[in-house]
């Protein structure tokens, strides 16, 4: 977000991954000379507060943590709603998100697969 100083991250602090994402994202934020509000929300009424503070901050963008308690559509409602720009996991752009992250699924399971076709041929899977 050219021209923002101030970006805030929602992560769920029940998250196994919460303290590593956290940690990141303050790295990256320093990196990029942004101030960064780490917000949490581990149920429906902490997003929607965590919304609300996020707004009244005036935060000019927002990273959503890799947790799959944070379901894209919903996410995605709120941010129209909202007019929060917002970058977040694989499934976050086709739901109506600004922008998603993350290595491919299928690609993924590409690779899976080959490698585990390698191991029954008797071959190293690297």
């Amino acid at each position: 977000m050219p021209g923002t100083s101030t970006l805030a991250a929602l992560i769920n602090p029940r998250g196994i991954s919460a303290e590593g994402q956290a940690k990141d994202l303050q790295q990256a934020a320093q990196t990029l000379g942004v101030q960064l509000q780490i917000l949490h929300a581990s149920t429906d009424q902490e997003i929607e507060s965590a919304f609300e503070t996020l707004v009244k901050r005036r935060a000019g963008g927002l990273v959503i943590g890799a947790d799959p308690f944070f379901r894209a559509e919903r996410l995605a409602a709120l941010l129209l709603r909202y007019a929060v720009p917002a970058i977040g996991t694989l499934d976050f752009a086709p739901a109506g998100g600004l922008m998603s992250y993350g290595g491919s699924n299928t690609d993924a399971n590409h690779l899976a697969g080959a490698y585990t076709a390698r191991i029954l041929h008797g071959e190293k899977p690297c």
